[in-house]
């Protein structure tokens, strides 16, 4: 006859195992890379500074376009942009990301914008990630963030997080935001501001495109007195926030505390 204090030992032991192997498996899959951040983290200072001034000359070209009324456009490459996210933007910005995100960067490809950061929090420190889909809306300067993944690591399920972040990023900037889903995916809307005013012009988005590696943006120009019909044209075409088929309020009431350590 078996003795009941062994097979009661082999039994804990066996969950015991289990257990350690899961939670071993959860933070081997919390320490993956996506392989583009992985590439991108590589990148040397110089190369960097480099594209993060092509991005800055990128920018000033929009700014003197602007300074005349009629089209314009500008093409940015995600190595443009990585650059001035990793030279420039802490110094310019110091406060856009809680201090527990670092090292942001993007890869565009298959009109996808691929995010992801470090996260650094207490003794936990893993790579945040995410697939968006960036398109206009029909309103105007709209624009529309679709949250396809969100993972920490390997490990899914961060959407919650994510949108967050998003809040609280555009907050910062001082730009508009918020939310609705469409099917299961939360989608931040983003007002682009229309004025220039220290142009006295009103700046309005037409395109916007993510192709491989490149953000092409394009639009026009009017003098600010017509910025007013296109607030009124946003304001009267865009539905109530609460009436929105499937709508999320800013996680957190972003808008109303500092959500830095989050």
């Amino acid at each position: 006859m078996p003795k009941r204090p062994s097979r009661t030992f082999a039994v804990f032991s066996l969950c015991a195992a289990l257990a350690l192997t899961t939670l071993a498996l959860t933070y081997r899959a919390s320490q993956w890379v996506p392989p583009f951040y992985e590439q991108l983290q590589r990148a040397e200072p110089v190369g960097l500074a480099s594209f993060g001034d092509e991005f800055e000359r990128e920018l000033l070209e929009l700014h003197n376009a602007w300074e005349a009324s009629g089209q314009w456009s500008g093409i940015f490459t995600d190595e443009q942009i990585n650059g001035w996210l990793a030279m420039d933007m802490q110094e310019k910005f110091p406060i856009l990301l809680p201090t527990t995100v670092k090292d942001p960067r993007i890869a565009i490809k298959d009109s996808q914008a691929h995010l992801a950061c470090q996260y650094v929090n207490g003794g936990v420190s893993a790579v945040l990630s995410m697939v968006v889909d960036v398109s206009l809306t029909e309103r105007p300067n709209e624009v529309a963030l679709r949250l396809r993944t969100a993972r920490i690591g390997a490990v899914p399920g961060l959407m919650r997080q994510a949108m967050q972040k998003i809040s609280v990023a555009a907050i910062r900037s001082g730009i508009p935001i918020y939310w609705k889903q469409i099917e299961s995916d939360p989608v931040a809307i983003v007002r682009i501001p229309a004025g220039v005013f220290e142009l006295g012009k009103s700046l309005v988005i037409e395109s916007l495109e993510l192709t491989d590696g490149r953000l092409a943006v394009a639009g026009r120009v009017n003098p600010l007195e017509e910025d007013s019909q296109v607030q009124q044209q946003s304001a009267e075409s865009r539905p109530d926030a609460t009436e929105l088929p499937g709508h999320t309020e800013p996680p957190g009431q972003a808008s109303r505390q500092d959500n830095r350590h989050f």
